[in-house]
């Protein structure tokens, strides 16, 4: 009995981590590097942009490490990535629309300002 229940805790974990990678249909590596001699990253999240009701696209988040909050990422040193992939074709002028919009819904007029 205990056996299986370590190994059915085992395969949830592996399905969690897997899962964690994929979004939408949208899979991301678990860790990248920006160059053979650069310093490994992790997918520290993704998530899913709408307007309307569609979805546009898929966002991941590498790091250095993962981070919680916004103000350990921003004062994170080194690389980051930021990875999109866009999940319908739309014009360079949807996509920068679409972005100004996620800024300007997710910030206060002081911090647009700053």
């Amino acid at each position: 009995m205990k056996a299986r229940l370590a190994l059915w805790l085992a395969c949830l974990m592996f399905t969690v981590q897997c899962a964690a990678a994929e979004l939408a249909g949208v899979k991301l590596d678990d860790r990248i590097r920006l160059s053979p001699a650069g310093p490994e990253l992790v997918l520290n999240g993704m998530g899913i942009r709408t307007r309307f009701v569609f979805k546009v696209y898929v966002g991941g988040l590498y790091l250095p490490e993962k981070k919680t909050t916004a103000p350990d990422i921003l004062s994170l040193p080194g690389a980051k990535r930021v990875s999109i992939t866009l999940l319908h074709d739309i014009t360079a002028q949807q996509l920068t629309e679409s972005l100004v919009e996620g800024v300007r819904n997710n910030g206060s007029p002081a911090e647009q300002e700053a």
